[in-house]
């Protein structure tokens, strides 16, 4: 385990609700890495892989309390900032077309509870009984905007295992190409990767969320620990606001 400071390149990216933290980046990698090489099942949950990894970072302990020594991305320079249309209209006359040939089928909730599940045709449902459902799942129809910002460079600092990360990190392995929301819109792909000793990352890996109060911190109920999304994870925290920004 060294100090190591950790850059990427990424083109432009969805604005982030929370700051990312990097062993965020590293668990979700590890937990690929798991499945590919077989030795975690694909049906686990992410909670269920996060919680037993040890990740290739040191942590940091203060009784019962406890993080990895990692930071979280910090954008070198925002240089620009956008916003995006996300609009999803669902056509319900080709959805029609598609019942009346028979490649879509409209479930009815109601028939299938009071026979019991029994299997049934198109025939049984009753005039107007399949809905389409535009407001949820799906075929949910969207219509927002998509804040974004293009930056020089993201950087994080760490204590860890350089080749382990590297073979984690780097875009080439597969595990993140992206980072940042909405992805799947071609947002934050990373353009390039770069992990070095540094030996400034033995104090800069504390710009995080942490479970003890820290200098110019606030107190709020954050995750300390990945997974960052989920509720139940949620504790007493404290965080720089400035690393909101």
């Amino acid at each position: 385990m060294q100090p190591l400071k950790l850059t990427w390149t990424v083109v432009e990216m969805g604005e982030p609700a929370h700051p990312i933290h990097l062993d965020a980046l590293v668990s979700y990698a590890m937990s690929r890495d798991e499945i590919r090489r077989g030795r975690a099942k694909p049906e686990m949950t992410e909670r269920e892989l996060s919680d037993s990894l040890v990740l290739p970072l040191e942590r940091a302990k203060r009784v019962r309390a406890w993080c990895w020594k990692a930071s979280v991305l910090i954008p070198d320079q925002v240089w620009a900032t956008g916003m995006r249309l996300w609009t999803r209209k669902v056509d319900p006359v080709s959805i029609t077309n598609e019942v009346r040939q028979g490649s879509v089928e409209l479930g009815d909730r109601a028939y299938l509870q009071e026979n019991h599940g029994a299997e049934r045709s198109r025939a049984t449902l009753k005039p107007y009984a399949g809905k389409i459902d535009t407001v949820r799942g799906e075929l949910k129809q969207y219509y927002k905007f998509v804040p974004t910002r293009n930056v020089s460079a993201l950087t994080a600092w760490c204590v860890g295992d350089e080749d382990a990360l590297t073979h984690l990190l780097d875009p080439h392995t597969g595990y993140i190409t992206h980072i940042g929301p909405r992805i799947r819109l071609g947002l934050g792909r990373v353009l390039s990767f770069s992990i070095v000793p540094d030996e400034s990352a033995a104090t800069r890996w504390q710009l995080r969320a942490s479970p003890w109060a820290y200098d110019n911190a606030v107190e709020m109920p954050l995750a300390v620990h990945p997974p960052y999304w989920a509720p139940e994870n949620q504790v007493k925290a404290w965080i720089d606001p400035a690393l909101f920004g």
